[in-house]
């Protein structure tokens, strides 16, 4: 840990990409790789996991050939001011937009499970200004509190799979196996893949870490543990609800939790505790979208400050957040942007980039001297 110098650790860097990855997605990704793959879906986890290592690869030796510059001002290098621009504006818009996902589904959740009397639009704001307050901070402050919060966030999904796979689960519901060709495999462990587009944040993080060369095999490390991770999860939610009562709910993994029955509990409604802890998750990826948006607006306008950027970004992200009318529209809208626009943020443009710096062998002297 580097301590007041808005420098953080590799360990750092790896708890946060964990976080990032594995946050509101894993609610609703059983239901869309049942939808495509059936009882198999477990197996489209397992595929699009090693396609995100590929990206993870690519993403490092992006950031390798970065060195300590950061992504805005090395595009502006390599594709031009103009072109740079676009692709940065582009990235902008992303990541409110996701940020706008997220906190939607965070209020739903929370207004089904633990605040039905609460309107949607307070828990939402509530949720902007407290990860609003955390970007203000600064990396350092993310990294530092990443450390904490890793555990409240994973301990209570590990405790959720072991007694679930130990006690409900019914492994005749993942009869019969590996009946999927070839071409619904890899189209779906495809889109699975581009769940992982937590990775592509670590593109803005370069220059917050000592070694930037280490990163790639820090990413590679968080991609495996969520990989497992999720796999579990998958596999745990199709042998407790089989497969057409996964298809059939938004929320599958909520349903999961709701069968958890530890006896002896004090607790008397666990699933709500369990989605306390999801929460975490929620927070430290929405904390990194606002803050990593404001980075880049920072950078794009040559500020020197980038915390007073981050409260004016809050009511595009709150009005994004509203234009889904009901759940269901909200699942489509998540459905569409991470089949259409994440491939872009975690495949097209670090390709392109690293291609073309390459080509114009733009970074190349920086990685020598490293």
């Amino acid at each position: 840990m580097y301590s007041m110098n808005d420098k953080v650790s590799i360990r750092q860097i790896k708890i946060l990409t964990i976080l990032d990855i594995f946050s509101a997605g894993i609610l609703i990704m059983p239901r869309i790789m049942v939808e495509r793959g059936q009882q198999d879906g477990w197996l489209l986890v397992i595929g699009g996991t090693f396609m995100a290592l590929i990206y993870g690869f690519i993403i490092g030796r992006l950031i390798q050939r970065m060195g300590d510059e950061n992504f805005v001002t090395f595009t502006e290098k390599v594709l031009t001011k103009p072109i740079s621009i676009l692709i940065n504006t582009f990235m902008l818009i992303l990541l409110l937009g996701l940020a706008s996902l997220e906190v939607r589904i965070f209020g739903e959740v929370s207004k089904q499970l633990l605040l039905p009397k609460t309107p949607l639009e307070i828990l939402i704001m509530s949720m902007l200004l407290i990860t609003a307050y955390t970007a203000r901070k600064g990396y350092e402050c993310r990294g530092r509190l990443g450390e904490i919060l890793i555990f409240f966030a994973l301990i209570p999904i590990v405790l959720v799979l072991v007694f679930t796979l130990g006690t409900n689960a019914k492994i005749a519901h993942l009869a019969p196996f590996f009946q999927l060709s070839w071409k619904d495999f890899l189209t779906g462990s495809f889109r699975f893949s581009l769940s992982y587009l937590g990775v592509g944040l670590v593109l803005f993080c370069n220059h917050f870490v000592h070694s930037p060369k280490r990163l790639a095999k820090g990413i590679q490390r968080s991609i495996m543990i969520v990989g497992v991770l999720s796999v579990f999860t998958i596999m745990a939610t199709i042998t407790v609800l089989g497969v057409n009562s996964t298809k059939m709910n938004i929320w599958p993994v909520l349903s999961l939790m709701q069968g958890v029955n530890v006896s002896g509990s004090f607790i008397e409604r666990q699933e709500a505790l369990m989605v306390v802890f999801w929460i975490i998750s929620v927070f430290s990826l929405l904390s990194g979208y606002i803050y990593f948006s404001s980075l880049i607006l920072t950078t794009m306008i040559g500020s020197r400050e980038q915390s007073y950027l981050v409260f004016p970004l809050l009511p595009f992200i709150y009005i994004g957040s509203l234009l889904a009318g009901n759940i269901i529209q909200l699942y489509e809208v998540y459905k569409w942007s991470y089949t259409y626009l994440s491939g872009v943020f975690l495949i097209v443009i670090p390709v392109v980039v690293l291609f073309i710096a390459k080509v114009r062998k733009v970074g190349v002297a920086l990685d020598k001297k490293k």
